[in-house]
């Protein structure tokens, strides 16, 4: 969140390039808002600031920031802070109400207050009902009495985790540990093998537990509560720390200040090394069952099967410190939240879905921030499915001669890598129906049902990829494609699938039509509604606000059927809802890559509300194909 850092646009672009290490110009021009010259200027200015401690190079149209000295470059970046204290600013403002009120253990009358601060009363008033309600989610609030004053109240906890996650580098300005004290943290972290990423966070917690521990502000926790702390991996680590304090500064740490270090590490992110801690850290049965569920709900509302194989470790860590994250109230800050949404957003609705499992079993609300974390995972699972290729039997037609002849088959063994390639001349008798796919660079006509890409002999290889890519999906369907166009919807439907919902009926109703339809025209099975009926009542396939998905399995025929109804005044129980996707699944199929691509599809589409009005008033399936190829990408 950090509320004094978001009113600097140097803070802020240093707060995301921190968070990754590449950053694609556009992202930061959508965020900060401003022009490409302003960023160039802002970024000159930093290295000037930064010169041999840090660098922020631009390459290709990404920014990456490079740090050779920590300490240096921290110290330097704290100067920002500093040079922007200003009570003309809100949010500084905000900073310092908080900071004061919580320095004290006595109330602060309000007119001492604005005097200090050299606002008026009305000012600071405005101020403590906008502080009241950021501090809210962290279980404080500010309270007061006339002649009395006010204060914050609610736990200590609350009140440190709310510094550690907005106002410490504003709190803590300067480092409080000499190079004695700094020399031996290094050893100590050396000698437990903890992470590095862990260091500076740990710093953090014990900064802030000296400070506060040492002016009297203590932890007050049950007797019994956060037990489970004291037995932690890095309990030996802490407790090494702890003696040194106490040797040298003659500070007896309590057993609540070790429980709050320790849960420093309980809720880090995942480490980037997990074998350094493996053997320190075991994840418990109930978090592999947690996992567990969270995929089979996917598998069920989504009909994707992911192959975890290869991060299903990495990701039961993420979720152990997710939980431990929620179980103690720390809050993780993901500044590159709304990218992720943007450019993942079928992971991002199906982190969503994760987060209600984890909602609905613990009663944690997952924030924004952890959903987005958690859409990276489920993008690079489904990038795996998007990515599987089947053994492709490819035809290569060309009378260009050997040289041409060798070049292209190096480049389609280059994009396929799962393929066999043979090359013959048009002089030569070839079985088309061998091939999945001819790729020709002679214009004539092949007498077959398999799929011919033409091509020159100098491949463009970015097309051929797109078009072997779709073909496979296709393929997959057991159904011809619509000529040119790239839609696995539109190659799905048909002019019998296409319906004109009933508006005086509702989305139930309309639903119950649609497939008795589809059943009468023997394109499902008899049960198809009932199964329908049992996948709504368990989640509903509301897809979004004016968008429907229902889906469940077809247990007659081999193909993908996708049926569509539209009511441009919505449907009796829901205005909003303009359009409903019916997707028929074949049974007994991995039908993960048609359905990924059809995700992606409903997104693109969700995304205009241009889009679904103009469907939604589409009378029949050739104006649907007409539409598409005059108004959308999908044509290719």
């Amino acid at each position: 969140m950090e509320i004094f850092n978001y009113d600097n646009r140097s803070l802020r672009l240093l707060n995301i390039l921190e968070s990754s290490f590449s950053v694609q110009d556009q992202y930061i021009l959508d965020v900060l808002k401003v022009s490409s010259k302003t960023i160039s200027n802002e970024i000159k200015s930093l290295n000037e600031l930064f010169e041999d401690c840090a660098y922020i190079e631009n390459k290709n149209s990404n920014y990456n920031l490079y740090i050779s000295k920590l300490e240096e470059y921290l110290k330097r970046k704290r100067s920002i802070y500093e040079a922007n204290i200003n009570f003309d600013s809100s949010k500084v403002r905000l900073v310092y109400i908080f900071k004061r009120l919580v320095s004290s253990s006595e109330s602060t009358l309000i007119d001492d207050l604005a005097f200090e601060m050299i606002v008026s009363r009305t000012t600071l008033n405005t101020d403590l009902k906008k502080l009241n309600e950021i501090i809210n989610s962290y279980n404080l609030v500010i309270k007061g009495k006339p002649n009395t004053g006010i204060q914050v109240v609610g736990l200590e906890k609350n009140i440190r985790i709310f510094i550690l996650e907005n106002i410490y580098n504003y709190v803590y300005k300067e480092d409080i540990f000499d190079k004695e004290d700094n020399t031996f943290f290094d050893k100590v972290f050396e000698k437990y093998k903890i992470d590095k990423q862990a260091k500076g966070e740990f710093f953090r917690y014990l900064t802030l537990s000296l400070d506060r521990f040492a002016n009297g502000f203590y932890l007050e926790f049950d007797e019994n509560q956060y037990k489970e702390l004291l037995s932690n991996y890095a309990q030996p680590f802490i407790k090494e720390i702890s003696y040194y304090i106490k040797t040298k500064y003659n500070i007896s740490l309590s057993v609540d200040e070790i429980k709050f270090l320790a849960i420093c590490f309980a809720t880090m992110r995942v480490p980037t090394k997990i074998n350094k801690i493996r053997e320190n850290l075991k994840y418990t049965d109930e978090y592999k069952k947690l996992v567990q569920e969270i995929l089979e709900v996917v598998v069920y509302e989504y009909g994707l099967e992911f192959d975890t194989s290869d991060i299903i470790e990495e990701f039961i860590y993420h979720i152990y410190f997710l939980m431990e994250r929620l179980r103690y109230g720390v809050r993780y800050n993901n500044n590159m939240k709304e990218k992720i949404k943007e450019q993942y957003p079928v992971s991002y609705k199906i982190a969503k879905t994760a987060s209600k499992v984890i909602n609905k079993k613990y009663g944690y609300a997952v924030s924004e921030d952890e959903i987005s974390y958690l859409a990276v995972y489920f993008e690079t699972l489904l990038n795996k499915i998007k990515l599987q290729t089947e053994n492709l039997n490819i035809l290569l037609i060309t009378n260009s001669g050997p040289a041409y002849n060798k070049l292209m088959i190096n480049e389609i063994e280059s994009l396929i890598v799962n393929s066999q390639i043979s090359a013959y001349t048009t002089f030569e008798k070839v079985d088309y129906s061998k091939f999945n796919i001819i790729i020709s660079t002679e214009d004539i006509k092949f007498d077959t049902e398999t799929p011919v890409i033409y091509q020159n002999e100098i491949l463009d290889k970015t097309y051929l990829k797109k078009e072997i890519n779709f073909l496979q999906y296709i393929n997959k369907m057991n159904a011809p494609s619509i000529r040119g166009m790239e839609s696995v919807l539109l190659s799905s439907m048909r002019e019998n699938t296409f319906f004109k919902c009933d508006n005086e009926k509702t989305y139930s109703e309309n639903i119950a039509i649609m497939i008795a339809d589809l059943i009468n025209q023997e394109l499902v099975d008899k049960n198809f509604l009932e199964r329908m009926r049992e996948r709504e009542r368990k989640s509903s396939m509301i897809f979004e606000e004016n968008v429907a998905f229902p889906h469940t399995i077809n247990k007659l025929g081999d193909d993908l059927i996708i049926a569509l109804g539209v009511s441009e005044n919505g449907f009796k129980d829901n205005k909003d809802l303009k359009l409903i996707f019916m997707a028929c699944v074949p049974e007994g199929e991995n039908n993960g890559l048609i359905l990924a691509k059809t995700y992606d599809e409903l997104i693109s589409i969700i995304k205009s509300e241009k889009l679904i009005i103009d469907i939604s008033k589409i009378e029949n399936y050739d104006s649907l194909v007409n539409y598409f190829i005059k108004n959308t990408n999908l044509y290719r």
